[in-house]
This record gives C-alpha cells, structure tokens and sequence, in this order.
C-alpha cells in the first residue's frame, strides 16, 4: 500500500509539488504589463502553456511501486515531452524575436533540454549549449530551476514509489543543490523528503542524519518542524512503545494487553482520502489475521466523536478507535510527534515499535512480524 503523504495544515498550503518540467511562466514576466501580441503567436504561446506538463505517473503506482524496468519507460516518456516542450518554445521565440516573451521561450527550452539530457537524450547537448549563448545569465530562480530539474523529477517520481528510485542517486542529485541554493525552499523540501523515504526504506541511520542537516540546515522553518517530528518517531523505533487510552465504547485500552500479537496502529482521519481508501485493505487484513495473531488499534484525528461513531458501525470497523479530536488538539498525536495522516505504525510481539511507516507494503511486514519467534 502507497499514499502520498501530508504535510501539516500550517504549509499545506505553501507546499505545491514543483514537477520535473516545472512551469515557469509564474516566475517570471508579468503578464499585465506585457501588449497583447499578434493572434498566430498567442495561440502558439497557449499551446506551450498547455504542453508544459510532465507525463503523469499511473494512479496504480499509488498502491504497487513500479519496476525499475517501469519507471525507465516512463523516464523516456518524460524525456520525450521535454524535447518537444523545447522544440515549440524554441520554435516561439524564432518566429516571434520581438514578442516580451521570446526570452521567456528560450530559458523555458533551455530547461527543459537540461531535464531531457539528465533523462538520456545525449542528442540534445549541442542543442542547449547553442541556446546559452543566446540567452543572458539566468535569475536566482531560474538558474536553481535549470540546477535542479532532475531532483524535481525524482521528487515528483517518489511521491508515488520508492522501489523504481534509488535514492543514493537522488541523494547525489540534492548534495549540489543544498551547498549552492541553501536557502532555497525547495532545496530543504527535498533533502526532508531524502530523510523520510530513507528512515521509511529501512535505512534508519543515514535517514536520522538526513533529518538531522534538515534541522540544522538554512531551509524553510516549516520543513525543520517536521524533520524534527520524524526524528522522535524514528528515535522511538527499537524501544517498547508505551500506550494506553479510552476508546469510543470507553472502554481502557493497553498495548501492555496485546503481548504476543503484532499491532498495527493506525493514526487516520474521515477527512483523510488515503485513510478512507485504505479501509478495505485494513478490514480485510484484521478479518484474515485479527484475533490471536493481530489486531489494529485506532489514533483518529476527526473532532465530532458521534460522526466518528456513525462511520465506524457502518465501515464494520471492528477494532478499538481512540477519538483523539483534531490535529493540534489530539493529546496522542502531540505525543507521538504525528504530522501526517496516514502514518501507520507496527509493533513486533513483544510490544517494540519495529516500523513507522507501515502504510507501505503493509502486509509484507506484518507477515515478517508474525513470522518471528522469540
């Protein structure tokens, strides 16, 4: 099981995916105080706005991670889009040397050549040493675009897997970045989601580190909060993990209670698309294993304990809820450091937390679990 993760309320809003072939149309001219050019050129102008988006990775990649083989396919794709972005913006800017925006066409190919290359188009290395010499340096923004139009793209790829994508490379791709652009946004967005993916892969303590240079690094505030949140919930992996509450029937609940049987707990929301479409698979998971071997205990995040109620009778929700109210207000979810919904925790037979993102190959892991003997 894949979702794509959340960031907190406080920057949901600020943190919109930049894709490998990100549009620069917002970041540079304005467009009001340019003169409405010719028709021909404005109907070129609005095919480029039309084309100037990556290939789209397929929806099932949310919930099977890709081959290799998979994402190579869609790695050319994507090289392909770019060469021809590059070919109209270039086109635009030769019939139109006049228009405002024939500057703007050329830096926009001059990216989208630099992506293609980095994909494996070696053909088009001439073609965009020849467009620099046509352009003036580029701004602060653009030159960091132009630096990191493939991390963008392996960013873009490892919201849907992690499997296709080895993130040594991407890692690789970040290092330059951060010691040239320290302070861009997007520098400290990809060097947090190096260390989440890498503590989420197994690898705990290069991903502790990661998350460590996030904290002690130059980005943003808002991507040190949450590095600093998935530091204490990977400081708690390996450690018996100590929780108790009232549930929505009120009755107590103790993971002291479930020893020899693997916990799944499940910090989720209504109000989480993820969340409610993992149901099934978590259903399916507690009426096979649940009992003796299994059970799932419930964090939810909603602020309405009687529409919580209603959705679990008729989900068949059979497991202990804890009605914990609304991010920020959740006392369990403070606790636990939560940032994300779904974030799915695993607890091994002997009450030790062995996994915190068990939202990915979730019954693999289980089967792992239940499989240990100690």
């Amino acid at each position: 099981m894949m979702v794509k993760m959340l960031l907190p309320f406080s920057i949901v809003g600020r943190v919109l995916r930049l894709a490998a072939t990100i549009s620069l149309f917002s970041l540079m001219a304005n467009c009001s105080a340019i003169a409405q050019p010719a028709e021909d050129a404005e109907t070129l102008w609005s095919t480029i706005r039309i084309t100037d988006k990556p290939p789209v990775p397929p929806a099932e990649w949310l919930e099977d991670a890709p081959t290799k083989e998979d994402v190579a396919k869609y790695d050319q794709a994507a090289a392909a889009a770019s060469v021809k972005l590059a070919t109209m913006c270039e086109n635009f800017a030769e019939k139109f040397p006049e228009d405002p925006r024939a500057g703007q066409a050329r830096f926009r190919a001059l990216i989208a050549l630099k992506l293609a290359e980095k994909l494996g188009d070696d053909s088009v290395q001439e073609r965009f040493e020849a467009l620099k010499t046509k352009l003036p340096p580029p701004s602060a923004e653009i030159d960091f675009v132009l630096a990191a139009a493939y991390a963008m793209h392996l960013s873009e790829l490892l919201d849907y897997e992690v499997n296709g994508v080895d993130l040594d490379v991407f890692s690789k791709e970040i290092e330059p970045l951060r010691n040239r652009f320290p302070d861009q946004f997007d520098t400290g967005r990809m060097l947090f989601q190096l260390g989440q993916l890498q503590v989420s892969a197994g690898q705990l303590e290069p991903g502790k580190a990661t998350l460590k240079r996030v904290v002690e690094s130059g980005a943003d505030e808002d991507f040190k909060e949450v590095a600093r949140a998935m530091q204490a919930q990977a400081d708690r992996i390996g450690k018996p993990l100590e929780l108790e509450f009232t549930d929505l029937k009120g009755n107590k609940v103790s993971l002291e209670n479930y020893r020899g049987r693997v916990v799944m707990v499940d910090f989720w929301a209504m109000w989480c698309g993820p969340c409610v479409r993992a149901l099934p698979k978590l259903k399916s998971l507690h009426k096979k294993l649940g009992g003796e071997q299994f059970e799932i205990l419930g964090i939810n995040f909603d602020g309405d304990p009687k529409a919580l109620a209603e959705f679990v009778e008729k989900q068949k929700m059979n497991w202990p809820q804890y009605p914990g109210g609304e991010p920020g207000k959740n006392e369990l979810g403070d606790a636990f450091n939560i940032y994300q919904w779904p974030t799915v925790w695993l607890v091994d037979k002997r009450g030790v937390l062995r996994d915190i993102s068990g939202e990915t190959d979730t019954e693999k892991k289980i089967g792992r679990l239940l499989n240990e003997r100690f």
